[in-house]
């Protein structure tokens, strides 16, 4: 409840994916049955992108808080847990028993070991959320599901961008045959 999803995941992701939609298709509207229009006029203003994904999420804040968790009759205790047995775990100072848990540990983006990586000005997902303008540039680091949905979003905004993946092909574990659509719409869409 109000963690990862609502704050640097799904919900802001799914926000700007939206909006990246809505300017791709008004930029080819043309293919649509519509005018084409040149791309000045068809570019997103990315300030308002972001703007409407912060309204998005505050308003969806309520509903997804540990609060109303809570109130639904769930009971949550927040604090560093450490198991202590099978049916046991120590949160904080208390030790609770339980038949049944959902630990709910939120996340972190893993930075790769890159020489200087640290030292440069990167981008999470905790974040790349909070930019004001497109960047110009940007390498996108993992073409698993969340880099190339950023990847894709960000192209579409007119960022000139880059997807580096260490293994053979983007979206690694998943349907091959699925791989290879998605790349070839990245390439149409100038992701390199």
């Amino acid at each position: 409840a109000g963690g990862d999803c609502l704050n640097v995941g799904c919900v802001p992701s799914k926000a700007l994916l939206r909006c990246a939609r809505a300017a791709a298709e008004r930029a080819h509207a043309d293919l649509l049955g519509g005018v084409k229009r040149p791309r000045e006029e068809a570019e997103a203003d990315f300030a308002k992108v972001m703007e409407r994904m912060r309204r998005l999420r505050a308003q969806i804040a309520p509903v997804d808080s540990l609060s109303t968790t809570t109130a639904a009759g769930a009971d949550a205790f927040v604090g560093r847990g450490v198991f202590i047995g099978r049916n046991e775990i120590k949160v904080g100072e208390q030790t609770l028993r339980f038949k049944k848990a959902v630990i709910c540990t939120g996340a972190r983006a893993k930075v790769p070991p890159i020489p200087g990586l640290a030292e440069a000005p990167y981008l999470t997902n905790a974040n790349i959320f909070n930019l004001e303008r497109a960047p110009p540039r940007l390498a996108v680091i993992g073409a698993g599901p969340i880099g190339v949905e950023l990847s894709q979003a960000f192209s579409r905004f007119g960022s000139q961008v880059t997807v580096l993946e260490g293994m053979n092909r983007i979206m690694g574990p998943e349907d091959p045959d699925a791989a290879a659509v998605i790349h070839q719409v990245l390439e149409q869409a100038g992701v390199k």
